[in-house]
């Protein structure tokens, strides 16, 4: 039966190598010489490191190795503390209780068995590769006989099964086959408890405070994600866990602005709320046992129904190309932007130069080098971009989406369902590699004029700093980015209501996104009359210096694109928010008039998307048209007229849409109603990007008059089956363009 020969030169089979391997003395515990598949089993745990064969002459050079490799993990503890290797002999400190009761061995342990877990370190654990390698580090020969090992492995691995909430078959079954000997089945077990000792330890932590913070927060996250991807390795399970606690991973080993990225983890993790509700679910838990624990940590983690249900229907959002269109055009705007901004900025630092108060002030040669970073930057952006297209992540663990880090639909439908939330996360990486490079291009100069030098040396500091950035300079051009890509945190108002949509997803299908829609509110304000309102501006101006500067030429460039946009709406050229007249309404309709958009030969071309600006174009064009519509009184306050066009403007935009419609159906629920349904049932059956197909190949609008004709009007080859809407001239009205 064993007729493949070992050496084929020599012409040596399988009970010959058996034989010799006998005598040479590779197998002292036995009387006769092993059979040929019990050579092959040592043959394999050899190779597999499991359990080492060696000539009983080499035992003391194999005692030494021992004793070298403790000594220098002791070593290692103490150089380098927290950043030692995986296996340095680091048990958890005493001060730490361990709520789950302690592992026991097989009777026949010698010695009640080895402690497997006592010189791993968990929290070096930060990939399923990590805890295989942490699994695999078993090698300690506890010498049994074959009969007792036999008997060890099976009662070891039905604990393991019970503490894992399985039965040894099912184990066995997700491990397609590949059972564990009895020290791996151990270990596992010891990691396991040694990991949800941690756990809940910082379970305790969380429920012992009204708010934990982002930190402790995000802390028990990653024992938690930890946790569930041991059990995922051990069982053999798809590595869901896994790859989210690369994440983490990610986190410890970059230089990211620490308080925004935990705070968007914590986000992504359900909100604090959720996360104290999880800690209580784990305690309460300990009491039951290890099976019941570990099963339930398993499920805290696990998405629910309705995490997949608004991860589908925000992909379906953001599923048309007109969308990304936007999202690049817009990104595109708002980084040219910065040139004339800073420009504007530096004549203000000049001037002050001039009166000898400019030592903090954007130079004029720093905006040459925005310029050329802008350019360079486009290469890094690329990188990034190709990155993002791959993994899906983000560089900076921050997106316009929150709260969808942590996948909720698994497998390869999950991977499909999120291609429109991987193409928005790559496009938003390119122009964020675009901003840092800007961004450290520029003070760059500024601090090599500070330190006082000048040409080849001057240039020399420069390319330093952008290539090694400090720490300072690094962590402003992260905000940066995320300033232009409107990404930064939120503030405490707005932070409640993304945190509310958190807790009641159902409010996700009226609000998806509240992070970007804030921070290009904000943007646009700030380049208002309106600016001092923000307390962002507010602190830039008391800081003085550059960002003062920078945040006045933001107020006059916006204030004087406004004032330009003012006279181009009094002249016919630009229209704002439809008339409140209905009557009216329908008649510019029917004469081509267009709302929010600017007339170009005998067209009318929409800028209604063009966020961040489409704000500043907006209120300036309804500041300049709504007085016709008003009476004397109303014309003459100010106030009211500046608010009515703000409203106007916020409740036209598409990221407002769902709040606006909620708004209207409570103001007049006989008339808006039904249309917040329609939309509603739209949006939920038919993906954005196949409306938009659909909208393409049939542009006239058309009559909806109940739920499944509005369905049916945003379905390709559909949609012309429905009666066109026609205007007061009788000629069927096509919709406006992207």
């Amino acid at each position: 039966r064993f007729g493949p020969l070992v050496n084929s030169e020599t012409g040596s089979n399988l009970d010959d190598a058996a034989e010799a391997a006998f005598e040479a003395g590779y197998f002292p515990e036995m009387a006769d010489r092993p059979s040929v598949a019990e050579f092959l089993d040592a043959l394999r745990e050899t190779y597999e490191g499991r359990q080492r064969r060696f000539l009983p002459e080499d035992m003391g050079e194999v005692e030494r190795f021992d004793a070298m490799r403790a000594e220098r993990y002791d070593l290692e503890t103490q150089r380098f503390g927290n950043d030692a290797p995986i296996y340095t002999d680091r048990s958890v400190p005493a001060e730490e209780p361990a709520p789950l009761p302690p592992i026991e061995a097989f009777e026949d342990w010698p010695d009640g068995g080895p402690d497997f877990a006592g010189n791993i370190r968990l929290e070096k654990l930060e990939s399923p590769q990590d805890i295989s390698r942490a699994l695999a580090a078993v090698n300690s020969r506890v010498g049994f006989d074959a009969a007792t090992r036999g008997r060890v492995t099976q009662v070891e691995t039905e604990r393991l099964a019970a503490e894992l909430g399985m039965t040894p078959d099912k184990l066995l079954s997700r491990r397609k086959g590949q059972a564990l000997n009895a020290e791996e089945a151990l270990a596992a077990r010891q990691i396991l408890a040694k990991s949800g000792n941690e756990l809940v330890n910082a379970a305790k932590a969380i429920k012992a405070l009204e708010d934990p913070g982002d930190e402790l927060s995000a802390e028990f996250q990653r024992k938690l994600v930890r946790h569930a991807a041991i059990q995922e390795q051990v069982s053999g399970m798809t590595a869901e866990a896994g790859r989210a606690l690369q994440q983490f991973r990610m986190l410890a080993e970059s230089r990211n602005v620490r308080g925004d990225v935990l705070t968007s983890l914590v986000s992504a993790g359900g909100g604090k709320d959720r996360i104290k509700r999880a800690a209580d679910v784990l305690i309460d838990a300990v009491e039951s046992g290890p099976g019941i624990f570990n099963t339930v940590a398993e499920k805290a983690l696990k998405p629910k129904w309705r995490d997949k249900l608004v991860e589908v229907y925000i992909n379906a959002l953001l599923s048309g190309p007109q969308t990304h269109a936007v999202n690049m055009l817009s990104n595109t705007l708002t980084s040219v932007a910065q040139i004339p901004e800073h420009a504007a900025a530096a004549v203000f630092g000049a001037g002050r130069r001039a009166v000898g108060k400019g030592d903090d002030a954007v130079l004029g040669s720093e905006v040459g080098a925005r310029v050329v970073g802008l350019i360079q930057g486009t290469r890094e952006g690329l990188r990034l971009f190709a990155n993002a297209i791959r993994t899906g992540e983000p560089s900076d663990m921050i997106s316009k989406v929150e709260g969808q880090q942590f996948k909720a639909v698994s497998g390869l439908k999950g991977e499909v369902i999120r291609i429109p939330t991987r193409l928005l996360t790559a496009e938003d990486e390119l122009y964020k590699g675009i901003a840092r490079r800007m961004e450290l291009s520029g003070p760059a100069v500024r601090v090599a004029r500070k330190e006082g030098l000048r040409g080849a040396k001057a240039k020399e500091r420069i390319a330093e700093l952008a290539a090694n950035p400090t720490d300072d300079l690094l962590a402003r051009s992260m905000d940066y980015a995320r300033y232009l890509t409107f990404q930064r945190k939120l503030g405490p108002g707005a932070s409640k209501i993304s945190g509310l949509t958190q807790d009641w997803p159902a409010l996700k299908l009226f609000l998806p996104f509240v992070r970007t829609p804030t921070n290009l509110l904000k943007f646009a304000v700030e380049r208002s009359p309106a600016a001092p309102l923000l307390r962002e501006w507010r602190d830039d101006w008391t800081a003085g210096g550059a960002r003062r500067d920078l945040a006045v030429a933001r107020v006059m460039l916006g204030t004087g694109l406004g004032m330009t946009i003012y006279q181009g709406a009094l002249d016919g050229r630009i229209t704002g928010s439809a008339p409140t007249d209905p009557a009216k309404t329908k008649l510019e309709y029917a004469d081509g008039w267009q709302p929010y958009s600017i007339r170009v030969g005998d067209k009318w071309l929409s800028y209604k998307r063009l966020d961040p600006f489409s704000t500043t174009i907006g209120v300036a064009a309804d500041i300049a048209l709504l007085p016709s519509g008003m009476s004397e009184r109303q014309r003459e306050d100010k106030v009211t007229l500046l608010v009515a066009s703000i409203m106007g403007n916020l409740a036209n935009k598409t990221w407002l849409s769902g709040l606006s419609d909620i708004v209207g159906a409570l103001g007049e629920p006989d008339r808006k109603a039904e249309r917040l349904v329609q939309r509603l049932a739209g949006s939920l059956t038919v993906p954005t990007g196949v409306a938009q197909i659909a909208r393409t190949l049939d542009p006239v609008a058309r009559e909806t008059d109940s739920v499944g004709e509005y369905v049916q009007s945003r379905l390709p080859g559909l949609s012309d089956n429905l009666l066109p809407r026609r205007n007061v001239w009788g000629e069927p009205i096509t919709n406006e363009g992207g």
